[in-house]
């Protein structure tokens, strides 16, 4: 949520600041510059419509939008009185400005940075799983995104499923961005995060054929379960080598990548499509592995997959 609500952020168009249940765009404030949270926010909170007026010559016309934006934000409470937190992007693109040693100066902004705390997005996993997580279970979660190979979007899409960055039918349905949370797909069930990439009825077929023939290839433990295929946890083998649990994990990513090209579709995804985005990434691996000069990490991950390799 800090995303949307720091010195930084856009008014216009944020799900995190609603009028009447809907992001706004009032063409009369950007045309007099008020873009940012940070122009109408002060050491008291929101600024007053005086100040407004005087600072960026608001019409007073405008008072009724000033009213709906100031009650907006003061149901944030993420949002207290006083100096807001800025962008760490802008922060970092400020420092920068017209000076030498970029590098240097970018690694040393991010050596000061804390990572930031997730116990939300871990709760939230927790209550849809129905489980608790150990500090083993979810650290091996947050780094599943470094199995997913060399591809970034690959990585890109896992590090979005962990984070829960998607936009889903309940969560657009809670910003009440949408009527109804139902499940694009089946019509039945809310569509939780969770649901939309696993337990909805109509992606068990899908899941199956892909655990079924995954299973075929490698001696590896049941995979065919939520922590394993939505967060990349507990895959393991008794005798399983490092470069064949990569790969299971890497196909598991894939899997979630297909899915995410039918995110609002009715239509499943299906085990031929996961086949062939298979076949891309192993290409795609290939390449980059033979520059890297690593061949033979590549011929461990997919030798299972490229009979030959």
């Amino acid at each position: 949520q800090s995303t949307h609500l720091n010195a930084d952020s856009l008014l216009w168009e944020n799900p995190a600041i609603l009028v009447q249940g809907k992001p706004v765009l009032w063409a009369t404030w950007v045309a007099g510059d008020i873009c940012r949270i940070g122009d109408v926010w002060g050491p008291e909170g929101v600024l007053s419509f005086t100040t407004l007026w005087e600072n960026f010559d608001l019409p007073s016309a405008e008072f009724l939008h000033y009213l709906q934006m100031k009650h907006s934000l003061s149901q944030r409470r993420a949002l207290t009185p006083g100096m807001l937190q800025t962008s760490p992007i802008n922060e970092l693109q400020r420092t920068l400005v017209g000076k030498r040693g970029v590098v240097s100066k970018i690694y040393a902004f991010l050596l000061k940075k804390r990572s930031p705390c997730r116990e939300g997005t871990r709760k939230a996993w927790e209550v849809e799983f129905e489980l608790t997580f150990t500090e083993d279970v979810w650290e091996e979660a947050l780094v599943s995104t470094l199995a997913a190979g060399t591809n970034i979007k690959s990585r890109l899409i896992q590090f979005k499923i962990v984070n829960r960055i998607y936009w889903t039918p309940a969560k657009l349905s809670s910003a009440k961005l949408l009527d109804t949370d139902r499940c694009w797909r089946c019509d039945t069930e809310r569509g939780s995060l969770l649901h939309m990439l696993w337990a909805c009825s109509k992606l068990q077929h899908y899941w199956t054929q892909i655990c079924t023939f995954l299973g075929s290839l490698v001696e590896i433990d049941a995979v065919d379960n939520p922590l394993a295929c939505v967060l990349g946890v507990g895959i393991k083998g008794a005798k399983l080598p490092k470069g064949e649990i990569r790969f299971v994990k890497m196909a598991l990513v894939i899997a979630k990548r297909v899915i995410s090209r039918h995110w609002q579709h009715v239509l499943s995804p299906t085990f031929q499509e996961w086949f062939l985005a298979m076949a891309e990434t192993a290409t795609h691996e290939r390449v980059i592995l033979k520059v890297r000069n690593k061949l033979d990490l590549f011929n461990k991950v997919w030798s299972g997959f490229l009979p030959g390799t």
